[in-house]
């Protein structure tokens, strides 16, 4: 049975992968989306030393009134794993789980872009809200450290340009992780989901 958890805001529903405009070679950038589509953006950050990971662009095409996100969680016996998905089923994020040995991320697909893709201003912006997710079934994780999760991403132009359209809506984080049971938090890291409407570029 699925397991959910329901966020509401006045944002749209979600789907599918886009490059944004992206370039795909990792020495070259910045990443700018002037004129995009709605969009979601997706930050991963290291769970150990808070340093920037990747990033990655999901495209939304359907307006609804509210966000509903998703969360299906399956326990590992031996093998599970985690998906991040809107309410009518277009997936943000997915993820195996394995018990005693380290699952792996599976959607977004591809290995995202690294920090030098992305323009930033070099100046630490105030925090936003923050909502953690976390699905049915799982174990409630400590909450975050925001102080230091945040400078990894606050830099970019792009997250602050969203933000301030967006000044209502939170910052979503999840912690994934990959390996349970004797897990190593070095293989674990914070997912982060921002909403980027049109507006915002």
């Amino acid at each position: 049975m699925k397991k959910s958890l329901f966020l509401w805001m006045t944002l749209f529903s979600l789907w599918g992968i886009t490059a944004c405009d992206m370039n795909e070679e990792d020495n070259v950038g910045p990443i700018v989306c002037p004129g995009a589509e709605n969009t979601v953006m997706l930050f991963t950050v290291d769970y150990t030393t808070n340093t920037f990971l990747r990033g990655y662009s999901v495209e939304i095409f359907n307006d609804i009134d509210s966000l509903v996100l998703v969360g299906d969680y399956k326990a590992p016996g031996d093998f599970g794993s985690i998906a991040w998905e809107t309410a009518i089923g277009d997936r943000l994020f997915f993820g195996t789980i394995i018990w005693m040995g380290k699952g792996e991320q599976t959607y977004p697909e591809g290995s995202g872009y690294p920090e030098t893709a992305y323009s930033k201003n070099y100046k630490l912006q105030p925090q936003p809200q923050w909502a953690v997710l976390s699905a049915d079934g799982e174990d409630k994780v400590e909450s975050p450290d925001f102080d230091a999760i945040w400078p990894a991403i606050s830099q970019f132009d792009m997250v602050q340009q969203g933000i301030n359209n967006n000044p209502s809506n939170p910052l979503y984080i999840y912690l994934y992780q990959p390996s349970v049971g004797v897990g190593d938090p070095k293989d674990w890291y914070w997912v982060i989901f921002m909403h980027c409407p049109k507006s915002s570029w």
